[in-house]
């Protein structure tokens, strides 16, 4: 029982964190400096969000409490932020590729985001 919430929690750290996708914004932004600057960078960097990461494991919760938000209202704010993330980017494809093709792409999205929460309430 333990492997698999330790194996839950790294999956969720892994995906929270993103470091594939950090990669090549690292890689430009350091593509001038010298390996050793690289490293250095990337050390510190890494010891940065553990310390946050850290801070927020162990005080999140009193700093939630301390502001009144409940665990419940942080969920649905971030729900709507992802939702203001969203509409802005379908926003962005009906302007670059049309009504039609886009009106096609979200009923595959739909369909494929939707269809797992299905199967899986059966």
């Amino acid at each position: 029982m333990k492997s698999v919430l330790i194996s839950n929690f790294a999956a969720s750290l892994f995906a929270l964190l993103n470091p594939l996708g950090i990669l090549p914004f690292f890689i430009s932004y350091t593509q001038g400096e010298k390996r050793s600057v690289q490293r250095w960078l990337a050390l510190f960097v890494s010891l940065t969000c553990l310390v946050l990461l850290l801070v927020f494991f162990f005080a999140g919760s009193s700093l939630l409490q301390f502001l009144g938000i409940s665990l419940d209202s942080l969920r649905i704010a971030g729900g709507i932020l992802l939702l203001i993330i969203v509409t802005r980017i379908l926003g962005l494809l009906v302007a670059s590729i049309g009504v039609q093709s886009m009106i096609a792409g979200l009923s595959n999205v739909i369909v494929h985001s939707l269809a797992p929460e299905i199967l899986k309430n059966r």
